[in-house]
């Protein structure tokens, strides 16, 4: 029986302040991960509590200064987190897999590089976060947080049903009824008053589809 594929992960943390770490790691476990990275400047007391479940989950933390006050130079954390993955995967060429959790473009070029020299390179990232190229680029994406679950129960559920209202929706996926307000108020989802023949008019719901976001978690269902 072959061992599990080495990985090494590289976390973009100023991006994923929400992230649920041992979650992530879990959806994971099918790797060896054998490096573990995360890159901020972890000035920013929002992070504080992302800082500490990395801690707990044995990430190398990686300090980038964004100038003299916190944020004030933009993608820091980007430059040197993309230096180390090329230098982590040249040190260390038993990685098969390198795992980007950022959505940023600027790492395009790096997953493109890896998968030419053999790596898989699995990107992970929140939806609304996520650049479709970095998306393309990669041999396999996870969407992080619930927003997925969403679009793909709404997604399904456009599919199986003549139609679509709030509250059968919510009961359908067995959901917190904010969450798809969430999504109708970020424009992922339309809601709007339909007349249909003996049914009168009713406020209806349905995906807007031309939005990168909803289009990245269906193409990688």
């Amino acid at each position: 029986m072959r061992s599990p594929a080495k990985a090494a992960m590289f976390i973009d943390a100023e991006n994923h302040a929400d992230l649920h770490v041992s979650a992530l790691l879990q959806r994971l476990g099918r790797f060896d991960i054998v490096e573990q990275h995360a890159y901020a400047d972890w000035r920013n007391w929002r992070l504080d509590r992302l800082a500490e479940r990395l801690e707990r989950a044995g990430f190398e933390m990686h300090h980038t200064r964004s100038g003299p006050r916190c944020g004030a130079q933009k993608n820091k954390a980007d430059g040197q987190m993309g230096r180390d993955i090329v230098r982590v995967v040249s040190r260390r060429p038993e990685i098969e897999v390198v795992i980007i959790v950022s959505g940023d473009v600027f790492f395009t070029r790096i997953a493109h590089q890896l998968r030419q020299q053999g790596q898989r390179v699995i990107v992970a990232a929140d939806p609304l976060r996520a650049s479709r190229e970095l998306c393309r680029a990669a041999d396999e994406y996870l969407p992080l947080g619930d927003l997925a679950h969403w679009i793909r129960g709404l997604d399904h559920l456009e599919r199986t049903s003549k139609y679509l209202t709030f509250r059968f929706a919510v009961q359908k996926l067995q959901a917190e009824p904010s969450g798809l307000a969430r999504l109708i108020r970020n424009g992922l989802v339309i809601q709007e008053e339909v007349r249909r023949p003996q049914r009168g008019t009713r406020r209806e719901i349905r995906l807007n589809r031309r939005i990168p976001a909803v289009q990245i978690i269906l193409s990688a269902a």
